[in-house]
């Protein structure tokens, strides 16, 4: 990985997933954007940079 390390267990299908899944829920909600990544960050855990 370049700048940012991934900390999932999940596969990259499984991620794809679960991140289409949550724009799909929140699709209609206006101004969702930082709800959209609070719960991208609930599904796949967190993304760290790295030195």
């Amino acid at each position: 990985m370049n700048e940012v390390g991934r900390h999932s267990t999940m596969s990259e299908s499984d991620e794809l997933a679960a991140v289409r899944q949550v724009l799909l829920e929140r699709a209609e909600e206006p101004g969702a954007l930082l709800p959209i990544l609070h719960d991208v960050q609930d599904a796949l855990g967190t993304y760290r940079r790295t030195p």
